[in-house]
């Protein structure tokens, strides 16, 4: 499956980033409030796994990496308790900004986002791709009734 809608990759991570950055697709960085709330996929895969979330937090947005607030403290203890090196992990989201409090995530958030999604899959190369939560595993799998009435923050 391929959602990379300008008919070709990102030459690298660099290319990608500036991609993201510069987007003014769909919706919420259109938002005043969220003009410059980009949040770029973070870690080299070197053990091959690629951990794939919904969207950034406010914490990933002060910090500009994602899984840096509360749950992604508590997935990196859990990971080190079973012996996989966050460090040596791909972490990123299907969508790059911050939604509006209390704001459902529409499709069409997903689905312009998904082109940063692909093209990073395609120069990161992992060998797993986890999928934590409802929205990114409807997401990645395709499936239709993906937070098209759910999915508040």
């Amino acid at each position: 499956m391929s959602f990379n809608l300008f008919g070709s990759f990102s030459s690298d991570m660099g290319d990608l980033n500036k991609k993201v950055l510069e987007c003014k697709k769909f919706p919420y960085h259109m938002l005043k409030a969220n003009a410059d709330n980009r949040v770029n996929g973070y870690g080299k895969s070197a053990n091959g796994l690629m951990i794939v979330g919904q969207c950034p937090g406010r914490n990933e947005i002060e910090s500009g990496i994602p899984f840096t607030g509360v749950s992604g403290n508590l997935l990196k203890t859990i990971m080190k308790e079973h012996k996989i090196i966050s460090s040596e992990t791909r972490f990123t989201n299907i969508i790059r900004c911050l939604p509006p409090e209390g704001k459902n995530i529409i499709k069409k958030a997903i689905d312009n986002c998904m082109t940063w999604l692909d093209d990073e899959i395609h120069l990161i190369k992992p060998k797993l791709i986890v999928c934590l939560g409802n929205v990114a595993g409807k997401a990645i799998l395709g499936t239709d009734n993906v937070a098209t009435d759910g999915g508040k923050l």
